[in-house]
């Protein structure tokens, strides 16, 4: 789209197509767990028009979203399938929406769709056989290598960012803790991962601009520090 249309054009059609398909997917998924069709439609726009989904439409995990319901019914359509054309298809939509799902562009938003089609598979109203569950992990592992291409520079960015020295990190100066661990993962929203660490006790007074800017710069010095010292190790 980007390619074909001006920029404040693309991503606008973007951003619909993405709607679209998290709409469609979850309406089809839904009529596939034979609800009756006004409870596919509130079902589809409950999701669709989430504030979990509207608010990540342009961010990329949002594009994880938009698929997952696709992922959901192409794996529940092979988990019912019984003719063996019908198995090879269901298998072969299956595996291409696994792959759609890692090519949608954050392959840690796709391990965790991956997660909730392997769960549904296993605790399903339906409860599947070994065949079934075989059928479902094979096209997910199927997708998964299909769309390898995709895992080799998330890994690579993986490996020179901060994930591979969190627990020396976290565990150097901050106990492990549920708090240490939020504030690492959502830093902006549950704080700032050096306070905390540091004293509980904290001023009776609402943080300014200033503070939360020096918070963020203090954050940012002392990740660029461990990703030096971790550089360092790796070069020696």
């Amino acid at each position: 789209l980007h390619l074909v249309l001006p920029l404040r054009y693309s991503f606008t059609a973007l951003l619909i197509l993405k709607l679209f398909l998290v709409l469609s997917g979850t309406f089809l998924w839904l009529r596939q767990r034979q609800l009756s069709l006004p409870a596919a439609v509130f079902g589809a726009f409950a999701f669709g028009l989430s504030m979990h989904t509207v608010a990540g439409l342009a961010f990329p995990y949002g594009s994880v979203t938009s698929l997952l319901p696709w992922l959901l019914f192409a794996t529940e359509r092979l988990a019912v399938a019984s003719r063996p054309g019908e198995k090879r298809r269901a298998f072969a939509g299956a595996s291409t929406a696994a792959a759609l799902v890692v090519l949608a562009g954050q392959p840690q938003s796709a391990l965790v769709a991956f997660l909730a089609a392997v769960l549904w598979t296993l605790l399903g109203a339906r409860p599947p056989r070994l065949g079934t569950s075989i059928r479902v992990g094979s096209a997910l592992l199927t997708g998964g290598l299909l769309s390898g291409i995709q895992w080799i520079p998330s890994l690579a960015y993986t490996m020179e960012s901060m994930v591979p020295e969190a627990p020396r990190f976290i565990q150097s100066g901050y106990p492990y803790s549920w708090g240490s661990f939020l504030t690492l993962v959502v830093p902006d929203f549950f704080g700032s991962l050096l306070d905390a660490g540091q004293d509980r006790v904290r001023e009776d007074r609402i943080p300014t601009v200033e503070d939360r800017h020096q918070r963020q710069q203090r954050d940012r010095l002392l990740h660029r520090r461990a990703i030096e010292e971790s550089s360092a190790r790796r070069g020696r």
